[in-house]
C-alpha cells in the first residue's frame, strides 16, 4: 500500500506512514497518526478529548462523530485569560469543565469498521514516543500560552514544566505513564474509559461526570454533507459541527459568482462577506437547530485543536480534527491522560443554551474531504472559530485558484467573526490594510504567521500522484510513502 499523511508534528506523520508501510490503508494511517498525536501534540489532542472524522472509503463518504456528550452534573470552573498577541480570550477550566471523552471509542469504532492492521501494531509509534518527544516551536508556543492553566495543578505543571517553568523549544517532553494506557487501549479497546481505571479517575477528578455518562457514551456514524462546488464536491460534517454548517453555507454563497484575484481587497471582502453572512444567518440557538430534523436542508437552502489528514493509493481519505479544548489543567493519576475542558469553551457550551444531558455538545471541528478534477483531498484545521475560515481558504485556493497543495496551507487568510475582520497582512498588495480599514475600522492585523489562524493540513491523491502540505503555523508536516 502507498499513502500520504499531513499533520501537526513529524512524529504524527511518521506514525501514519508506519501504518501504511505495514500494508495499512488510510484509516489505519489515521488511527496510528492520531494515537501518536496524543503524545506528540499533547496540549492539542489526547485520549481525554474528542473530535470528528470525515472518511471517504471505497467511494463513499461518512462522518464518525466522537465528540463529547453533555455530562449529568455542573460544577464551578476557574476562569483563565489566554493571550494570543493581538487578541485575548477567556476560557474556563478545572473539575467543573470536564466532559465525556470520546476519542478512544471513536478511533476504535473507525478501526473496527475499516482498519486492516491490528491495533497493537498501530499503537507502537505512540508508545515509543512516550519515552521522549522533542519540543517543537509550535509545542513550545502552546505550552507557553496554556501555562496559566497547567500550573493550576501540581501534576499538570510537573508534566509540562518539570523545572517549574514551561518546556521550551528543544526540550524533551516525556509522558511514560501514558504508555500503559495506550497499550491497554490497543488490547481492550475503550473499556478503561467506560468502566476501568481511567473511568474511575475521571469520576474522582471531575465535578460533572457520573458512571452512566461514561457507560452510555457511544460514537456515531453520520451522513456527510455533500456540497457541490465548481464541478467538485466538498464533504463536511453537519451535527454536531456548527463549523461544517457554516463552511457549507459560505461555499454556497461564494459559488454564486467567480472569485476575484487572490490576496487583494476584493478577494478579502468576498470571503469575509460570505463568512459574515453564514455566521449571522444562524441564531444563538445553534445547538438546538443542529439537531432539529430537517435543519441542515432548511439552513443550506437559504482551543485548542489539531488536525491530521491521510490518503492511500486506492483513493481512500481520512480527515480527523480532535481537541482537548485547552485541557482542564489536570492529569488523571498514573494514566498520563489529560481531561478536556469542553464545558469551559463557549463555542462548545454556549452560555445561552443548556445542552440536554447525554446530547452531543456542539463543535467547530470540521474535517473535510474534497473531490475535484479527479483528485481527492483530506483537509482540515485546528483553531476553534478560525477552523471555518481556514477550511474556506483551503477549498478556494485549491479549487478556484488551482494553487499548489504544498503552498496552500501557508498562504494568508482572513477571518470574520462578530462583525470584526481579522487579517493576515503578509504577502498582500501594498496599502491593502489601510484600504480595508476604511471599510472595517476595527480590523485586527496579524503581520506574521501565528497559531491564532489554525493549522491547515492537506493530504491528497491527484492524477499526478500524492500531493499535500502541512501548515507552518502549527509545525505542520507532510510525508509520502511509496514503498
Amino acid at each position: 500500500m502507498t499513502g500520504a499523511v499531513a499533520g501537526g508534528s513529524p512524529l504524527t506523520t511518521d506514525a501514519g506512514l508506519f501504518a501504511v508501510s505495514l500494508g495499512g490503508n488510510a484509516v489505519d494511517a489515521a488511527v496510528a497518526a492520531q494515537l501518536c498525536a496524543c503524545v506528540a501534540e499533547p496540549l492539542l489532542t489526547g485520549l481525554g478529548g474528542g473530535g470528528l472524522a470525515t472518511i471517504r472509503f471505497a467511494g463513499r463518504t461518512h462522518v464518525c462523530d466522537f465528540f463529547s456528550d453533555a455530562p449529568s452534573k455542573r460544577g464551578p470552573m476557574t476562569s483563565v485569560e489566554l493571550d494570543f498577541g493581538p487578541a485575548k480570550q477567556i476560557f474556563h477550566v478545572g473539575p467543573g469543565s470536564i466532559t465525556v471523552p470520546g476519542l478512544p471509542a471513536g478511533l476504535w469504532a473507525m478501526h473496527q469498521r475499516w482498519g486492516r492492521i491490528p491495533m497493537e501494531r498501530l499503537v507502537k509509534p505512540a508508545i515509543d514516543a512516550t519515552r521522549g518527544v522533542r519540543v517543537s516551536a509550535a509545542f513550545a508556543r502552546v505550552n507557553e500560552l496554556l501555562w496559566p492553566i497547567q500550573k493550576l495543578s501540581a501534576e499538570a505543571s510537573a508534566l509540562f514544566g518539570p523545572r517549574g517553568s514551561p518546556l521550551v523549544e528543544g526540550d524533551t517532553f516525556r509522558n511514560p505513564a501514558l504508555a500503559g494506557t495506550l497499550l491497554d487501549f490497543a488490547r481492550n479497546g475503550p473499556e478503561s474509559f467506560r468502566t476501568g481505571q481511567v473511568a474511575r479517575l475521571l469520576l474522582e477528578a471531575s465535578d460533572t461526570l457520573t458512571p452512566d455518562d461514561l457507560k452510555n457514551y457511544a460514537p456515531a456514524f453520520r451522513e456527510a454533507l455533500a456540497i457541490p462546488y465548481r464541478g467538485g464536491t466538498v464533504y463536511l460534517p453537519a451535527e454536531p459541527s456548527q463549523g461544517g454548517i457554516q463552511v457549507a453555507r459560505s461555499l454556497q454563497l461564494l459559488a454564486e459568482g467567480p472569485m476575484p484575484t487572490p490576496f487583494g481587497f476584493d478577494h478579502v471582502e468576498r470571503l469575509a462577506g460570505a463568512m459574515d453572512e453564514a455566521e449571522r444567518s444562524v441564531s444563538g440557538e445553534m445547538a438546538e437547530l443542529l439537531y432539529r430534523p430537517g435543519f441542515r436542508r432548511e439552513y443550506l437552502g437559504s482551543g485548542y485543536t489539531t488536525h491530521l489528514s491521510t490518503v492511500d493509493g486506492d483513493g481512500n481519505a481520512v480527515a480527523i480534527t480532535s481537541s482537548l479544548g485547552e485541557t482542564a489543567g489536570l492529569v488523571l493519576g498514573d494514566t498520563g491522560v489529560c481531561p478536556n475542558n469542553f464545558l469551559g469553551e463557549e463555542d462548545v457550551n454556549p452560555p445561552d443554551y443548556d445542552t440536554p444531558v447525554g446530547r452531543r455538545l456542539i463543535t467547530m471541528c470540521c474535517p473535510t474531504v474534497l473531490t475535484h478534477n479527479g483528485a481527492v483531498y483530506a483537509l482540515g484545521s485546528g483553531g476553534s472559530s478560525r477552523i471555518r475560515s481556514a477550511l474556506l481558504h483551503g477549498v478556494v485556493y485549491l479549487v478556484d485558484h488551482k494553487l499548489d497543495p504544498a503552498t496552500v496551507p501557508g498562504l494568508p487568510r482572513c477571518h470574520m467573526q462578530d462583525g470584526v475582520l481579522r487579517l493576515e497582512s503578509f504577502d498582500r498588495p501594498p496599502g491593502l490594510v489601510e484600504e480595508l480599514r476604511d471599510e472595517h475600522p476595527e480590523l485586527v492585523e496579524f503581520d506574521r504567521r501565528g497559531m491564532y489562524f489554525g493549522g491547515l493540513h492537506i493530504a491528497g491523491l491527484a492524477p499526478r500522484g500524492f500531493v499535500g502540505g502541512g501548515d507552518a503555523r502549527r509545525s505542520g508536516d507532510f510525508q509520502v510513502y511509496t514503498g
